[in-house]
């Protein structure tokens, strides 16, 4: 077969060409035909991972089929009229031509209309950057015009959806060469009152334009000019509903496991890799979206969840985890929410992944396991194990608390000490896991266990009354919370069922904080990052496995990673315990940083904090106290 690609962009600039014409023989794919591009343009090869794919003007996967006569697109991420047979008027255009905006409002207004938002966007002269400043003189901005055209009206189909009284709705993108103080953008909204959804709809609207709709901007300024990419990368859900390709048989079905940049995958049940072969972890792929009326109102446990977090097969190993309660307290006239995952049945929030994880690996036919752990993660895997009827082994730091330790060995899992810093357990897991002997169930590569914190944010968004909290802090180790709770809110925004993705704030203790480093390169200064010694034992990681993806989640969310001192930590452990809060001090990192945001808050701002695991764990706790009585005295 012979299929046409065009290039866009940084796409084409390694190209060296605007399109080429490649010959597919038998039943070829996306992922088959990006493979043949990378071998005969070898600078594309670096930029396929990242890039989106357009079938005839549509979104496509690497699984997708391919037939003669195919057009394929390949660009970056994304940076950023009518009457409907209703009556309602809509405005679309891709154009290099100045906006008329009372035009474009005109052409939205119906005699029923009585308000109406515009957002612009304009071309910024300055941008202030943490540690610097960086000036523009003009920007480019390119389009892949037939898709962005149909794109542009998804943006507002998807604004009626969400916003049903809106009116009239425009969507203009404009192209070409834009100088500081042009426009580049219009999105608008008309109804019958300002509370009919305007600003909101035109709020989506923007957001939305700068995920999907293929447009791309280069940056020149005195110090030369740069292609600015986007980060979001389009799942199947963004392709309109109507136009979604049918799964051929063999591809992969839901809850398969697989890596979204090489576009291997394999079913839930024959995973029995940690990570592809690119070395990137596997991820699930092609969960069903959140439906709100698949949640098992009589169940109050994570599994409530169960039509969104597993195959309907799989039979779900419980101890009656989640539906942890979501206690609020007063802090300086405001209220917090603390979120006890410390209340789950082996103390700690990773009972979630573990019993998602087990329930997995039983249905998969697998009778023997084993991790390495700090000791939380260890102690959750040894009891699901036990509920599952599996064997367990667990790999934990020597210095690992004598509590969590003697935990897992009342579970009947074999305990195996590994003397030297935490990640010498790791290597020590890895190891048994080339013998062959035991599955190795990776909390942090297990992409199930991730998964399975989806349910935390859809506990908190039910807990406050169906909103998400406006920021979320919690302790930053290998990451695999924050990750979920990302991926758990984003499910709920695409669900329509909240207006916008929390802020997440990971925090981390100084000691060993190599994610604080990268996010604040600056402030961090320049020396290595050490496993340094920490009473935060649980999130003492040197090399976070999924470190990339879990920047990339905080920077979308417009969070922050911060660090925090020893001292401050034990203080933080005896404020909770005023509040009748037993926390351990890996949990307690959380308290320094709530004071330390409280204030850039706003005096209503929902602020919810992640209290991971339990004090009852912690030895030497008496020690520890007078400690931080000492150092107050």
């Amino acid at each position: 077969m012979k299929i046409t690609v065009r290039f866009f962009a940084t796409l084409r600039d390694r190209a060296g060409r605007d399109s080429a014409s490649v010959e597919l023989e038998g039943e070829a794919t996306i992922a088959a035909l990006l493979k043949r591009l990378a071998e005969e343009y070898p600078p594309l090869k670096p930029a396929l991972g990242t890039a989106l794919v357009a079938r005839n003007h549509e979104y496509a996967f690497p699984d997708d089929p391919l037939d003669d006569g195919d057009e394929i697109a390949l660009f970056p991420p994304v940076s950023g009229g009518s009457d409907r047979e209703d009556g309602w008027p809509e405005y679309f255009a891709i154009t290099s031509d100045e906006l008329d905006l009372d035009a474009i409002a005109a052409a939205i207004t119906r005699p029923e209309t009585g308000a109406i938002c515009l957002f612009v966007g304009k071309v910024r002269g300055l941008t202030e950057l943490p540690d610097s400043r960086r000036r523009t003189d003009h920007l480019l901005y390119e389009a892949y015009r037939p898709m962005a055209e149909k794109k542009l009206r998804q943006v507002a189909a998807e604004i009626r959806e969400r916003y049903p009284k809106v009116q009239g709705i425009a969507v203009v993108q404009r192209i070409g060469k834009l100088e500081v103080g042009d426009t580049t953008v219009l999105v608008g909204c008309s109804a019958g009152h300002r509370n009919d959804g305007v600003f909101e709809g035109a709020h989506y609207g923007i957001n939305r334009l700068k995920e999907i709709v293929p447009v791309w901007k280069k940056e020149v300024g005195p110090d030369g000019s740069a292609w600015v990419e986007g980060h979001y990368r389009p799942t199947p859900q963004d392709v309109e509903p109507h136009q979604q390709m049918a799964v051929p048989d063999g591809a992969a079905a839901p809850f398969s496991v697989g890596c979204p940049e090489c576009g291997e995958y394999t079913p839930y049940y024959a995973a029995h890799s940690l990570k592809c072969a690119c070395g990137r972890p596997f991820e699930v792929l092609n969960t069903p979206p959140f439906d709100r009326s698949a949640i098992a109102g009589e169940t109050f446990s994570m599994w409530r969840y169960r039509a969104m977090l597993a195959p309907p097969d799989v039979e779900p190993v419980t101890l009656g985890e989640g539906w942890t309660p979501l206690v609020p307290v007063q802090v300086n006239g405001r209220t917090v929410h603390l979120k006890l995952e410390s209340l789950n049945p082996t103390g700690s929030f990773k009972d979630r992944g573990a019993s998602l994880l087990a329930s997995i690996l039983r249905a998969s036919g697998i009778g023997s396991v084993h991790d390495d752990s700090s000791g939380n993660a260890g102690a959750a895997l040894a009891a699901y194990a036990a509920r599952a009827g599996l064997s367990a082994r667990i790999f934990v730091p020597a210095y690992a608390s004598p509590v969590k330790r003697a935990q897992i060995a009342l579970y009947g899992a074999q305990l195996e000490e590994v003397p030297g810093p935490r990640s010498a357990a790791t290597r020590a897991a890895q190891q048994a896991a080339e013998s062959g002997d035991s599955y190795y169930a990776s909390h942090v590569y297990n992409p199930f266990s991730v998964l399975a914190y989806k349910s935390l944010a859809y506990e908190l968004w039910e807990q406050l009354g169906h909103r998400a909290p406006d920021v979320i802090i919690a302790p930053l180790g290998h990451g695999t919370q924050i990750l979920g709770l990302a991926e758990g809110f984003e499910d709920l925004f695409r669900a329509g069922l909240i207006e916008r993705r929390p802020a997440l704030i990971g925090v981390q203790a100084r000691a060993c904080a190599p994610l604080w480093r990268q996010y604040h390169p600056g402030a961090a200064g320049t020396g290595t990052v050490s496993e340094g010694e920490t009473v935060a034992e649980g999130i003492r990681i040197l090399n976070p496995v999924r470190a990339g993806q879990i920047l990339a989640v905080i920077k979308r969310s417009k969070g922050d990673i911060i660090a925090v001192e020893e001292e401050a930590i034990l203080g933080g452990l005896r404020e909770l315990a005023k509040y009748g809060i037993a926390a351990e001090p890996t949990s307690a990192v959380v308290w320094p940083a709530l004071e330390q945001i409280m204030e850039t808050q706003p005096e209503d701002a929902l602020i919810a904090l992640s209290i991971t695991g339990s004090g009852f764990k912690t030895p030497g706790l008496e020690t520890l106290l007078q400690h931080t009585d000492n150092a107050n005295a």
